[in-house]
């Protein structure tokens, strides 16, 4: 017999009674990270490019490229792309492969969640990467701020000419 089982909202039951509301933990991670600074999202995604590098590249010959519209930021590498690997640990909270790679910036497996800080007013990030021969796309959906996304994946029919590019959308209100 399964000993936890989930509610009605998502959450997690556990014996005797206890229970874990996901989408609050969500919430609280994504807001009070990097202490409360939504701006340090835009950061934690530059880094994320330049990491997208092999160890094999110096630092000062990684290169990632912005660009910002009135609602949305792209930022694209031209690394190696993410393997299924580290797609998983892009999908998993606090998933990293980065910890002992001194040649990477990131350590922590969570730059990349700071972006759906409910204060950004995120809708919708795209990751579009090479993938083992294929190119991905990852789409994050926020349907209600502080609450985990939607994630879907589909494989893309065209080549992509960059390794990895992540759009990220805004919904502006007033």
């Amino acid at each position: 017999m399964n000993p936890i089982t989930s509610d009605a909202t998502g959450g997690w039951v556990l014996p005797h009674g206890f229970e874990i509301d996901r989408d609050e933990g969500w919430r609280k991670i994504v807001s009070h990270q990097f202490g409360g600074q939504p701006g340090r999202a835009f950061a934690e995604l530059i880094q994320n490019g330049i990491d997208g590098y092999p160890s094999s590249i110096p630092m000062e010959e990684r290169k990632a490229e912005i660009v910002s519209g009135d609602r949305s930021i792209s930022i694209t590498d031209y690394g190696e792309g993410l393997s299924l690997q580290r797609i998983e640990l892009l999908c998993t909270l606090g998933g990293t492969d980065k910890r002992d790679d001194p040649s990477k910036i990131g350590r922590f497996g969570m730059g990349f969640y700071a972006i759906f800080n409910p204060r950004l007013g995120t809708k919708r990030v795209v990751v579009r990467t090479r993938c083992e021969g294929a190119g991905i796309e990852l789409c994050f959906e926020v349907e209600s701020p502080g609450k985990c996304p939607k994630i879907s994946v589909r494989m893309l029919e065209q080549p992509l000419p960059f390794s990895t590019r992540i759009e990220v959308e805004f919904e502006f209100s007033g």
